[in-house]
């Protein structure tokens, strides 16, 4: 995979850059003191210690991790072009050109693949040492944030970047250690050295204790993933988090109305029995409680599997039929082929 080849190569090379070293000016003749390797930022150098993958977590972005040495960066690039099955939908792609855009994003229901709905809010750097990047887009219901905190020593930018001190950037405080809170410190004798997550809500530690600069930063998940101790508002019968997860999906066979409520693991199942083999649906009133890849079918008022006219997605017995739903918007569902 891209990420994971240029990872490994690139942190091979960091590591073997901080084998240099340099002339120390003092000490035995001809030994040297290694710079790449103590734990502080020097001049000429973007990290230390650093990082070894640059993963930032956001799906639409390809990452990077390019230099050696103690001049490792991350380079995190948006992907703008609509392509299936990688997990990303640009901004200006949606669910007809990329099947991982949301075809129900507006419904005010956080569905799978959308990390917002209807609540979706423009990203915020949580502190001066840190920039932001918005991916995705609220018009895509897929709204992500990316921090970098890579700040360097030395800029007058109101931020002392981790490793840093008041030798080395003005913003730094010089009176860290005195148990005093001044100007430019969050913090003297009581700072965090870790932030711990808590249920679905992330915390991530930014600063450093040395410079009286840490903090923790709070995010809340809102994309339903299995596996992360997360249950999100409104990702009932879709996160194994909430407990409850459906093992079947709308317009699956059913033989009655106990299996269809077991299948979709919801009380307001119904099984369509009259249709071939049974087509287990939902109840509903309007397209916004229909969970994703279905829509409110008017003249049954069930949520019924939505398929593309030109393909083949609907099993044996049943075909892509246009219909409308409580909008009053053509669309195509699976039902009954006419006999």
């Amino acid at each position: 995979m891209r990420k994971a080849l240029y990872s490994s190569l690139v942190l091979f090379a960091a590591l073997a850059g901080c084998q240099k070293s340099v002339s120390s000016g003092g000490g035995t003749p001809g030994s040297a003191t290694p710079l790449c390797g103590n734990g502080v930022v020097d001049f000429g150098e973007f990290c230390d210690p650093c990082p070894s993958s640059c993963d930032d977590g956001v799906a639409c972005t390809e990452d990077v991790l390019t230099g050696s040495g103690c001049r490792v960066r991350c380079e995190n690039e948006p992907i703008r072009f609509c392509a299936a099955d990688d997990g990303c939908c640009p901004t200006a792609c949606n669910a007809g050109t990329d099947n991982d855009c949301s075809a129900t994003c507006g419904d005010g229901v956080v569905d799978a693949n959308e990390t917002c709905d209807g609540d979706c809010e423009d990203c915020v750097a949580p502190d001066s040492c840190s920039t932001v990047q918005q991916y995705g887009s609220a018009r895509n219901c897929n709204l992500e944030c990316a921090f970098d905190s890579s700040a360097q020593c030395g800029a007058n930018d109101g931020c002392c970047p981790t490793g840093c001190t008041n030798a080395q950037d003005a913003d730094c405080s010089s009176s860290c250690g005195d148990g005093v809170l001044d100007p430019g410190e969050t913090c003297d004798g009581d700072c965090p050295t870790a932030c711990p997550s808590s249920g679905c809500e992330t915390a991530m530690l930014l600063g450093d204790a040395m410079t009286c600069t840490a903090t923790c930063a709070f995010s809340t998940i809102s994309m339903c993933a299995n596996g992360d101790a997360c249950c999100p508002e409104g990702c009932d019968g879709q996160d194994d988090d909430c407990g409850g997860v459906p093992s079947g999906q709308i317009g699956d066979p059913c033989a009655s109305q106990e299996a269809c409520v077991a299948l979709l693991a919801d009380e307001t199942a119904t099984c369509l029995t009259p249709f071939p083999d049974g087509y287990c649906a939902k109840q509903c009133v309007s397209n916004g409680d229909c969970p994703a890849n279905t829509l409110c079918q008017l003249q049954l008022n069930v949520c019924m599997r939505i398929c593309d006219p030109e393909g083949a997605d609907c099993r044996v017995g049943y075909t892509c039929q246009q219909s409308v739903d409580v909008d009053e918007d053509p669309f195509f569902t699976c039902g009954p082929t006419p006999e």
